[in-house]
C-alpha cells in the first residue's frame, strides 16, 4: 500500500481516474452523512482550520493495484483546547475483555459475527461550532465559489472523533 502526499500528484498520475473516483465517493459519502454545509464566507469572530486529502492505494500479493481510496481530513492539530473543543475521550475494549468475551462465545457455541460499519466517525453530531476551509478542487467541482464547511459530524482527524 503506498501513499500519495497531495491531490495535484493523485490527478497528474496514470490513476487520476480512480483517484478522482475515490475522491467523489468520499465526498459522496460525508453528503449522505450530512457532515457538513457549505459557507461562502466566515464572519471576522470566526476561524477555519485547514483540511485535506489522504490518498491510499491498496495492492495485492502481485503489486497489482486492488482499490484506491481517498479520505478527507480535518487538520485537528490547529483546534484550540476551550475554543475548538472542550475535552477528548475514546472508548476502547481492553484485550483482556475481548479474550473473555472470545472464550464465552466458544464455551457456549454460539456463533461469532463481525460487521465493519462504513463511515462509522461520520456518525458523531458536534457540539462545537467547527469550520474547515475546503481544498480548491473540492470547492470548484462541488459548489462553485464555497469554500468553507460548517460541521455538522465529526472529520476524520478532529479532537471529537472517536
Amino acid at each position: 500500500m503506498s501513499e500519495l502526499r497531495m491531490l495535484r500528484e493523485a490527478l497528474l498520475s496514470p490513476y487520476s481516474k480512480q483517484w478522482e473516483k475515490a475522491v467523489e465517493s468520499k465526498f459522496n459519502q460525508l453528503v449522505k452523512a450530512k457532515v457538513f454545509n457549505w459557507i461562502k464566507y466566515l464572519s471576522n469572530d470566526k476561524k477555519a482550520i485547514g483540511s485535506h486529502i489522504v490518498f491510499k492505494e491498496k495492492l495485492d500479493g502481485y503489486e497489482k493495484h486492488v482499490k484506491f481510496k481517498a479520505q478527507i481530513v480535518a487538520q485537528g492539530f490547529l483546534q484550540v483546547p476551550g475554543l475548538d473543543f472542550t475535552e477528548t475521550f475514546l472508548s476502547v475494549a481492553r484485550f483482556t475483555t475481548l479474550q473473555i468475551f472470545l472464550a464465552l462465545t466458544a464455551f457456549l457455541n454460539l456463533e461469532l459475527h463481525q460487521v465493519d460499519i462504513v463511515g462509522a466517525y461520520l456518525q458523531g453530531d458536534l457540539n462545537e461550532e467547527i469550520y474547515i476551509k475546503v481544498s480548491d478542487r473540492l470547492a470548484e467541482k462541488y459548489e462553485s465559489g464555497q469554500k468553507f464547511w460548517r460541521l455538522r459530524k465529526a472529520l476524520y482527524n478532529l479532537k471529537q472523533t472517536g
